[in-house]
């Protein structure tokens, strides 16, 4: 092919790449390569593969981008050893084509703070331990934020809700995306609570009759779309997205305006939280869809590997000594950090206990006894969580059970009935069948 039926590939290609089809490979390397590329001229090989660790043909795929073949995905990248840059005749090209991407995709984020409301913001609640008077006096008009059948106010299409600002988020105008954020009064710890998309401020607020409100009244200053916005089952950690952590998230009243990409790494997360704790396939769903919204992208479960090889890495490098581990898991407390630093790399805490409990349960399916070896060496095993975690179910021996992939997707999913439940045994029917296992670490 010649320069300008190549040129010509890409014009076609990136079109479809970044508003069709941006659950192809070939997409979602370019999409990654351009995130990290930013306002710089060339990208480090390692760094992109890095990004693209789910994406298990990352390499043939490069190449592929990186030829010139008629059979060639399209001439997209240029590599000089490590160093990555945009093929010069189409630089402009995917430059222009990408900020039109974003412009479709990167709506303005603002994080804005809600009284906290045990409820889920679907019922009237004061909180007596809020930091500011009118709280502990009346419910806040964000009391309903997450009850999306509101008589006479929610649509099929919208619903309504309410921040508390000084003056009005103005870049909202148009759209945009509203990240909840509360301080949990019971923890004393800020929380990632849920979303709105498809945002607008209305320009007249809507006050509606609603008694036990301040005057039997509630007001509205928010319109959302009713698909796009959710309650998240697992509250999150907002301390994990601060830049700084002398700085506040977001101020007592109001809120703060922050880039697309910490919408995404939110969703991200939530999804990564909603896989692991076997919570209804429909919030799964609904929570996938806000995240292909907000990032052009398809959801990849290959992005919960993480957490599987750190249970791997921790096996091979935490002693296998039993009684050590029952020593460890036996003193297990709930206020201990959420990382750990084994061989000067940090994991998560939780890894490492469901890394003992698998070292000590033998790799084996508690259900099928079924013991899987992978061609590298060691054995593949996953984790349950027998009360999830958006009920705060811990990692801990007694809520946790070695399955094999198919009794885990069976016990998450299927028709199952608790019958009896201590520390040391659990009792449950699972699909007409009774099982009887055993939870004790010996």
């Amino acid at each position: 092919m010649n320069e300008n039926e190549l040129i010509a590939k890409v014009e076609r290609k990136i079109k479809l790449w970044f508003f069709e089809r941006q659950h192809q490979i070939g997409s979602q390397i370019v999409l990654n390569f351009m995130e990290l590329l930013g306002t710089n001229n060339s990208v480090d090989f390692y760094e992109l593969e890095k990004k693209c660790n789910n994406l298990k043909t990352f390499k043939e795929n490069f190449t592929q981008l990186s030829g010139k073949g008629e059979k060639n995905h399209a001439k997209i990248f240029e590599k000089d050893q490590s160093t990555i840059t945009l093929w010069k005749p189409i630089d402009n090209i995917v430059r222009t084509e990408y900020q039109n991407y974003k412009k479709t995709y990167f709506k303005p984020v603002i994080i804005a703070n809600i009284t906290y409301n045990p409820t889920g913001w679907r019922n009237l609640y004061i909180n007596p331990k809020a930091n500011h008077s009118y709280a502990t006096e009346f419910p806040g008009h964000e009391s309903l934020n997450f009850k999306f059948d509101k008589k006479n106010i929610d649509t099929n299409k919208n619903i309504f809700g309410y921040v508390q600002w000084t003056s009005k988020p103005t870049k909202l105008k148009k759209g945009g995306t509203v990240i909840f954020y509360s301080k949990n009064t019971n923890t004393r710890k800020g929380e990632i609570v849920g979303i709105y998309c498809e945002t607008e401020v209305l320009k007249d607020y809507i006050t509606e009759k609603w008694k036990g409100f301040e005057n039997d009244k509630i007001v509205f200053n928010l319109k959302a779309k009713k698909k796009l916005s959710m309650l998240f089952p697992i509250p999150l950690n907002a301390d994990k997205y601060k830049t700084d952590q002398n700085k506040r998230l977001v101020g007592q009243i109001g809120f703060s305006y922050y880039e697309n990409d910490i919408a995404i790494n939110v969703v991200k997360d939530e999804l990564k939280e909603l896989s692991k704790s076997g919570l209804q396939k429909n919030e799964f769903e609904k929570l996938n869809k806000i995240y292909s919204f907000l990032s052009g992208k398809i959801f990849n479960n290959g992005l919960l590997d993480i957490d599987l090889t750190e249970q791997d890495e921790l096996i091979d490098i935490l002693p296998s000594d039993k009684k050590q581990i029952i020593y460890d898991l036996d003193n297990l407390k709930e206020t201990e950090p959420e990382t750990i630093v084994v061989k000067q790399k940090t994991y998560k805490r939780d890894n490492k206990t469901i890394a003992q409990i698998k070292i000590l349960r033998d790799f084996k399916c508690q259900i099928c006894d079924t013991k899987i070896k992978k061609e590298k060496g060691g054995f593949y095993i996953e984790a349950a969580h027998i009360k999830p975690k958006n009920l705060k179910g811990r990692e801990t021996p007694e809520n946790i059970l070695i399955l094999c992939p198919n009794h885990h997707k069976e016990f998450d999913y299927g028709a199952r009935k608790i019958i009896e439940h201590t520390k040391n045994f659990i009792r449950f029917n699972l699909n007409e069948k009774e099982y009887n296992l055993t939870l004790k670490i010996e």
